[in-house]
């Protein structure tokens, strides 16, 4: 998938640098979406490992806080 994104990002630079004002306007579109979205994505990612991480965390301290039981051993 980020192959197929980056030869087609390739290929709007090349079609806005040979076109007209138009082509450039539309190129320039194009960047500030894919940016904007690859932006959003990459936030979204961290915050979600951030999350994982202090959720983990938590769990653990309350794993560690919980009295254990020690479990018979069967032979």
């Amino acid at each position: 998938m980020d192959i197929l994104a980056f030869d087609a990002l390739k290929g709007v630079l090349r079609a806005a640098a040979a076109g007209s004002p138009q082509d450039r306007f539309a190129a320039g579109m194009f960047l500030l979406v894919f940016a904007g979205i690859s932006g959003y994505g990459l936030l979204w990612l961290m915050v979600r490992r951030s999350g994982e991480a202090q959720m983990r965390d938590c769990l653990v301290q309350l794993w560690d806080t919980l009295p254990h039981r020690s479990r018979p051993v069967e032979p």
